[in-house]
């Protein structure tokens, strides 16, 4: 278009830029456990992944016989020198956010659960110490006291409600 002219051919169309807000990030569907799968440095874990610094493999391999997490792998951090050869270093595991959240929930639940179970044992130990506290409160009282009096004790002299008993008998029935 020069000069007022209209041009005879086709518009050139302009190409489509796009800028990272514009797109959708990559999702990881599977987790990559094999070198051709995962680079060997990453910047950031794919979109759906999340690293587990400290959970060790045998947990790991639990959760996954219980069907808690799906799959998983190892996070290489570096390599050692021990017996004059190179030997990977391990520090905790990869796994999808979704498995990782789902095992975090269960966990949670699970000490929760331990949680309530160590409250209720206390509670009835609590009880049991009560209730024994009563019955010897009953058994002495049946045996120093009868309705108020006084029984002769052994060496004659009579046997009345001590303060130390009766601060004890007043603590039992407070609860």
């Amino acid at each position: 278009m020069r000069g007022g002219e209209a041009s005879s051919g086709p518009a050139k169309a302009k190409p489509a830029l796009y800028s990272e807000d514009q797109t959708e990030a990559w999702r990881c569907e599977e987790v990559p456990s094999r070198s051709v799968l995962c680079p060997p440095l990453v910047q950031k874990l794919p979109d759906g992944l999340v690293h587990l610094p400290d959970a060790t493999p045998k947990v790991m391999l639990a959760l996954k016989a219980e069907g808690v997490v799906g799959e998983f792998a190892l996070v290489v951090v570096g390599f050692a020198r021990r017996g004059g050869r190179s030997v990977p270093e391990h520090r905790g595991v990869v796994c999808r956010q979704r498995d990782a959240r789902h095992a975090h929930l269960e966990l949670e639940f699970k000490l929760a659960e331990e949680a309530s179970r160590k409250r209720l044992r206390q509670a009835a130990a609590g009880w049991r110490r009560v209730l024994g506290l009563l019955v010897k409160r009953r058994e002495l009282r049946g045996r120093y006291l009868d309705g108020g009096k006084a029984k002769a004790g052994a060496g004659g002299a009579a046997c009345r409600e001590t303060p130390a008993m009766t601060m004890a008998t007043a603590e039992v029935e407070e609860l």
